[in-house]
């Protein structure tokens, strides 16, 4: 497990390790730049890194991916932090992160997905979601569909959506 936390003059961070199976990196707000390589690294959360503009997480055991506060960290960056661990992923938690705009995944095991303060975001689609027992979104003002293809919609155990969003399965 490896924590980094508190260093306000980090500006890039690149991170190998063959059994590094826990990243959290947190109140980093001069980080541009992360790069993880890590094949088995199971979970991933980033907190309050705000000048975050590149991730590269080649990590594909990644079942937890946490992502809070990237405020800069463009859509395209975010969907493929997601794509390089979407086979294993079974948690996705999105929260203030600003530049997000759509995402569209495939994961066969995510159980539970929460989209918080990401008022840019749009539109998710999650393909092959049959493992989904959980869906929380709030203050994504712009989001407006939630496409679930293949989910067992009628057997979610918890879904709290705030917002007009129009919900497909």
């Amino acid at each position: 497990e490896l924590g980094v936390a508190c260093c306000p003059h980090l500006a890039a961070l690149h991170v190998a390790g063959a059994g590094l199976q826990s990243l959290s990196v947190a109140e980093c707000p001069m980080l541009a730049a992360a790069a993880v390589t890590a094949p088995a690294l199971t979970r991933l959360a980033l907190y309050s890194c705000r000048g975050l503009t590149f991730l590269d997480a080649a990590a594909p055991l990644v079942s937890s991916l946490q992502l809070h506060g990237l405020r800069a960290l463009p859509t395209h960056h975010v969907a493929r932090a997601i794509a390089q661990c979407q086979a294993s992923l079974s948690e996705l938690v999105l929260n203030g992160c600003l530049a997000a705009e759509h995402l569209s995944l495939s994961a066969p095991l995510l159980q539970r997905i929460k989209l918080e303060g990401c008022p840019n975001l749009s539109r998710v689609e999650i393909e092959a979601a049959g493992a989904l027992q959980e869906v929380e979104v709030k203050g994504c003002r712009s989001l407006t569909e939630l496409l679930l293809p293949g989910a067992p919609i009628a057997l979610l155990s918890n879904i709290h959506v705030n917002g007009q969003i129009r919900l497909m399965g």
